[in-house]
């Protein structure tokens, strides 16, 4: 995972052995633009669901206008076809249940990788921003699991409170992480 201005006054990486699987966080300052990306090289084919793993510990870390995106593209970095995309207002009707209360996964879509497409990666994005400045936003991963194509798929977003000890367990099943 990359994101803009990582490592200056407005980004920070924080040991957190107990909060996530990988020992770091990514604990957001402040901003007024956000651009996060997750980059999984040569996916299968198949049907993946798209989503980050985060916390808002404020009502001010929902307060930014942001697209998520999931992108294939080919090895010369031409995009295979639409995005997946859903674009969140400020201050969005799901944050109210999250904020305060932990980590939580939230699915923004489904994208289908097809066995002639070949893409080269999968690229997800969290990238928007505001003419005032935001903060409290901590992320851990981005994440795309194999979903079965004939599911129903959820509504978007779909938001998933965690357990606590849920950060450390291990999990079972064929799942694609980036840290």
């Amino acid at each position: 995972m990359s994101i803009i201005h990582m490592g200056h006054e407005y980004w920070s990486l924080v040991q957190a052995p107990h909060e996530s699987r990988f020992g770091t966080i990514a604990q957001l300052k402040m901003v007024c633009w956000l651009e996060a990306t997750a980059v999984f090289r040569d996916p299968l084919p198949g049907m993946y669901e798209l989503s980050w793993r985060m916390e808002l510990p404020s009502e001010s870390s929902t307060d930014f206008h942001c697209q998520w995106t999931g992108t294939l593209y080919d090895d010369q970095h031409r995009p295979l076809g639409p995005s997946v995309q859903y674009v969140q207002p400020r201050k969005p009707s799901w944050s109210k249940d999250v904020v305060g209360k932990g980590w939580f996964q939230i699915s923004f879509g489904r994208i289908r990788i097809s066995d002639q497409q070949r893409p080269s990666l999968l690229e997800m994005k969290l990238f928007g921003g505001n003419d005032m400045w935001f903060r409290d936003l901590k992320l851990d991963y981005a994440q795309c699991f194999p979903v079965d194509p004939s599911s129903s798929p959820p509504p978007v977003p779909s938001v998933k409170l965690e357990c606590p000890s849920a950060a450390t367990s291990s999990e079972s099943g064929n799942t694609n992480d980036s840290a």
